[in-house]
């Protein structure tokens, strides 16, 4: 995946808007997408698949303590990463970004099963603005891609903007003072002129539904979480999936 700033925005009627452009393969066939992940005015978007953002119009704004930042981004996987360091590169630096586990990094944070790699060539995927040519494999292991996450962050001043273990439960966008009003579930506040919703294409882990799983005796483990200290010698193990 080549991740790049494909262009930026600012008109006083909707704010900022910022378009990140993906290269990805989808199976065989190569697939440009362009996808707007700054949320600025009265739209909405369904729940997202975390399950733990929901983006609704409001026109009312509750009294609580909050947190005010102009720029809020849910989520640090690369995306979010992207989007704080090209906020950082246009001057707007006055922003927070939640991220609901312990680091950053996303996808490559949380999957860390034996065998895991990029599915396309290592060279592509990087930023366009930090390209990274010393991977050690064409195809680099999930770790590597981790550090050049971290590696990125570093680099360009973001870990200082992340608050870890936020976990948003809703934001809600007030019409009247053209403001998102962000709650997390521990009931925390977030004002923002901006929103920028980076939560990824993949949500929590979820098991395959089938008759009889819950009383299976074995042990069932998902790739997402998976579990390092679990000795497979001597046991069968059955695969169920083939990505």
């Amino acid at each position: 995946m080549r991740l790049g700033i494909s262009r930026v925005k600012i008109k006083p009627e909707l704010g900022l808007s910022l378009d990140l452009k993906f290269s990805l393969f989808e199976g065989y066939a190569r697939t440009n997408m362009l996808i707007r992940v700054i949320i600025v005015g009265g739209w909405r978007a369904s729940a997202n698949p975390q399950g733990d953002t929901k983006l609704q119009g409001s026109e009312t704004m509750s009294d609580k303590t909050a947190n005010h930042f102009e720029t809020l981004i849910v989520g640090s996987g690369f995306s979010g990463i992207g989007a704080a360091i090209e906020l950082k590169r246009i001057g707007m630096n006055n922003f927070v970004v939640l991220e609901r586990a312990d680091d950053l990094g996303g996808t490559w944070r949380d999957n860390t099963y034996p065998g895991l790699t990029v599915d396309v060539a290592s060279t592509s995927y990087s930023y366009g603005f930090a390209p990274k040519s010393d991977w050690t494999r064409l195809y680099a292991p999930g770790a590597e891609v981790k550090t050049y996450a971290d590696e990125c962050a570093a680099k360009f001043g973001i870990r200082s903007h992340i608050k870890f273990g936020k976990s948003v439960k809703q934001s809600r966008y007030c019409e009247d003072k053209n403001e998102w009003e962000t709650t997390l579930v521990d009931g925390e506040v977030y004002i923002s002129k901006y929103l920028v919703s980076a939560t990824g294409l993949f949500g929590p882990p979820k098991l395959p539904e089938i008759d009889g799983i819950e009383s299976f005796s074995g042990r069932i483990m998902h790739t997402g979480q998976w579990d390092h200290s679990y000795d497979f010698k001597g046991k069968r193990a059955a695969i169920i999936g083939t990505g």
